[in-house]
């Protein structure tokens, strides 16, 4: 084959309602190569098909079909809008395409995984396949997510960096009164993104994590080198936060460390114990302002305890020194954002919005959930 300088047509995958989703754009130089992640847009869809189209037409309809991947079987049950599906394409000089499809968190667990293959050209199109709602995908997105989080055993991320990590989140919350601390939230997930987007220098730092939850936010910290000591209120969330940490130890590589804490907020024992451990160079966390009693279900002490805003501002004082950092995520479910900025205002407090930059892109246009 003659060897080409550019890509002469742009290459999709089809979506929900026949959209195009570009996957390499017209022009682009050869060799060119990209990874997007696609997901489920039914419940317990077992064979998901991605289509491949070239051409310029936001609609597949008018573009020239070139083939298909069909991922069969999937792990059921399964929610749609959770399940990962990582496509990888690339196109040589000679403008021969490949792509790859893989179920990302099978594979993340070392469990066997669904995946497949195409190769061809974008001279060669063919007859595209009679329409199959039940087997569309769509772009994934944590923003988008249909179903709560919680009914799921497992979740993965993949952070800015590619490294794809496995949350196992705790299935008898109430039985063994662990509450909303075992599962990944959507403020830990843009966290822990954050850490890595946002490039900053987190080498030897000296970190404290208030509320570890499943562990993510210390693992992605521990993987940019920083020494994080995360802590909560509940011995039993630490437990499974500590799993999740090993877990990814085993599969990452760490720069940093990470230790765990009993940190009841309403203790000063607990308090002098972790003010002893600094001083620290950044004290984070996420969701750590709830709305109505959710902390009740979590830690015995809250039950007794001021609002979560006024306890928190009283412990960032009491830990933080001059250079201390301090950034959270909180997602605004019935007016925390706003409720805990008039609250540090009477305290003589401020907060701002990390850039939009240094967002996950699918959160940047989501305004109840905040990197302050």
């Amino acid at each position: 084959p003659r060897a080409e300088t550019s890509l002469k047509l742009s290459l999709h995958v089809k979506v929900t309602d026949g959209v195009c989703e570009e996957l390499l754009h017209r022009g682009s130089t050869l060799p060119a190569q990209t990874t997007k992640l696609f997901t489920t847009t039914h419940d317990d869809q077992a064979s998901p098909r991605l289509e491949i189209y070239a051409g310029e037409r936001p609609f597949c309809e008018g573009n020239r079909f070139l083939g298909m991947m069909e991922l069969a079987p999937l792990p059921i049950p399964s929610y749609r809008s959770f399940v990962q599906i990582e496509v990888d394409m690339h196109v040589d000089e000679n403008g021969l395409i490949q792509c790859k499809a893989a179920e990302i968190e099978s594979r993340a667990l070392g469990e066997p995984f669904c995946k497949a293959e195409w190769q061809g050209e974008i001279s060669l199109g063919c007859q595209p396949p009679h329409p199959n709602p039940y087997s569309e995908v769509t772009v994934f997105s944590f923003a988008l997510t249909k179903h709560l989080p919680v009914l799921l055993p497992t979740r993965t991320v993949r952070l800015p960096n590619g490294q794809d990590v496995v949350i196992r989140q705790h299935q008898r919350r109430e039985e063994e009164r662990i509450g909303t601390g075992g599962v990944l939230w959507e403020a830990a997930i843009v966290l822990a993104d954050y850490v890595i987007r946002s490039h900053l220098d987190w080498a030897g730092k000296k970190v404290l994590e208030l509320g570890a939850g499943t562990g993510l936010v210390a693992i992605a910290l521990a993987i940019e080198g920083a020494e994080v000591c995360a802590t909560d209120g509940n011995p039993r969330v630490l437990e499974g936060a500590n799993v999740n940490i090993q877990a990814a130890a085993s599969n990452a590589s760490f720069a940093g460390s990470v230790s765990l804490d009993v940190f009841d907020w309403n203790s000063a024992e607990d308090l002098e114990k972790i003010k002893a451990k600094g001083p620290w160079d950044v004290i984070l966390g996420s969701d750590l302002v709830y709305p109505g009693n959710a902390g009740k279900k979590c830690v015995d002490s809250n039950a007794l305890s001021p609002p979560a805003d006024e306890t928190l501002i009283f412990l960032l004082e009491a830990l933080a020194v001059q250079n201390t950092a301090i950034i959270m995520a909180l997602k605004d479910r019935t007016g925390e954002l706003e409720r805990f900025n008039q609250t540090i205002s009477r305290y003589g407090w401020s907060m701002h919005r990390a850039p939009p930059d240094s967002i996950m892109p699918e959160f940047r246009s989501v305004h109840q959930v905040a990197v302050l």
